[in-house]
């Protein structure tokens, strides 16, 4: 089997999918899990994030791991850690969809106080350890086992993947309007808005 070049200091564009590329980001409570997952493992594990962006079927992600975890342990700690709170809050019944399987208008996007407490109350240990844990993970898979990671080259490279990343609501048909579009680092690097999760943003 090949192994991954592992490169200090290096950045990497990465997508990750659903197991079955079953649509489970369709509403803000799953979403804002996934976010808060990712800002508890980035303090946790030492890495650096540069961009993201979370659709129905799959997230990208801009990641500069650190020198304790590679870039295959970091993504391997994203998804079991959240895949283990999903399915403690599921309760393996899934996430709610809305009527054709299709993304919560923008209007219903704007996340009460309230409700984001309960999203950050629901992941309050997830630093998964245990064989148990893992194999409730197996014998219910959120997401496929491998993932795609591309070693970014240079400044033109990493400014096309943060694009991409940014516009891909746009090229799924989740919104026409980016600024109204929350689960991406879009509001971060053009919005100022760090509500969710502050990411390691270069100067565009």
């Amino acid at each position: 089997m090949l192994s991954r070049l592992i490169l200090e200091n290096q950045i990497y564009f990465v997508t990750t999918k659903t197991f079955g590329n079953r649509r489970i980001f369709v509403d803000d409570e799953t979403c804002g899990l996934l976010v808060e997952t990712m800002r508890l493992c980035k303090t946790k594990y030492c890495f650096k994030l540069f961009g993201y962006a979370i659709l129905p079927d799959h997230v990208h992600l801009l990641i500069e791991p650190g020198n304790r975890f590679d870039i295959s342990k970091i993504v391997h700690r994203i998804k079991g850690n959240f895949a283990y709170q999903y399915l403690t809050a599921q309760n393996h019944k899934g996430s709610a969809t809305r009527a054709g399987g299709g993304l919560a208008t923008n209007e219903d996007h704007n996340i009460s106080a309230a409700r984001m407490k309960i999203i950050l109350n629901r992941v309050a240990d997830p630093l998964w350890v245990g064989e148990q844990k893992r194999r409730r993970i197996r014998q219910n898979p959120v997401w496929q086992k491998s993932f795609y990671d591309h070693a970014i080259r240079n400044e033109k490279d990493f400014l096309e993947k943060l694009n991409y990343i940014h516009k891909n609501p746009l090229k799924h048909n989740l919104t026409d309007d980016l600024d109204s579009y929350p689960w991406s680092s879009y509001q971060n690097y053009y919005l100022e808005n760090n509500s969710l999760i502050t990411i390691n943003k270069l100067l565009l």
